[in-house]
């Protein structure tokens, strides 16, 4: 982990993929929400991370003002250090790739953005994450990637118990219909 205050760049980068187009440096709830159904959730988790996102990272306790990026102070690196040797990952292997040189909330925090990459990332058949998405991870650049991966065609559709969506028709028609997202639509 960076002994510094300032965020990592790949930090950074990985946040910047749920702030507002019009503003990239702000991380707004409906921002948030439109990144996070592009990852392939369903609503209610989708509302729950960008509530989440507000918790951890707005500048006042009253949560009232959104998250700027350019002014957040924290020293999680997502892995930055971590030495991979596997070609796969399982969700044990990857939380054992946590530091824990840390102070105890950070850790946790860190613990809950590594599960994030496994619930996100794992191949839904063997639930194991490629080193190259965990290579993505420790980049900041994963996020697109996985957005881009699930936009269209129906061969990366999360299960229900990561988050995903029980009717993926529907699911894909609605959040098009409503948010102009695009995800698991027909090739």
């Amino acid at each position: 982990m960076a002994n510094s205050n300032k965020p990592s760049p790949a930090f950074l980068q990985h946040l910047s993929f749920f702030a507002s187009s019009q503003q990239p440096n702000i991380i707004t709830f409906t921002s948030a929400l439109k990144s996070s159904l592009a990852l392939g959730l369903n609503f209610p988790v989708s509302c729950i991370l960008s509530l989440g996102l507000r918790a951890l990272y707005s500048p006042s306790w009253l949560l009232l003002s959104p998250p700027n990026l350019q002014k957040l102070g924290t020293n999680h690196t997502q892995l930055e250090q971590a030495e991979l040797t596997q070609s796969t990952y399982t969700r044990r292997e990857l939380q054992g790739l946590v530091p824990s040189n840390s102070s105890l909330l950070d850790h946790l925090i860190d613990r809950g953005h590594v599960l994030g990459l496994w619930v996100l990332a794992a191949d839904t058949r063997t639930g194991l994450v490629k080193r190259e998405d965990v290579e993505e991870f420790q980049k900041g650049t994963l996020m697109q990637r996985l957005a881009e991966r699930r936009k269209t065609g129906r061969n990366d559709i999360l299960p229900f118990y990561r988050g995903g969506p029980i009717s993926v028709a529907g699911h894909s028609w609605m959040v098009r219909k409503m948010l102009g997202v695009r995800v698991y639509e027909d090739e």
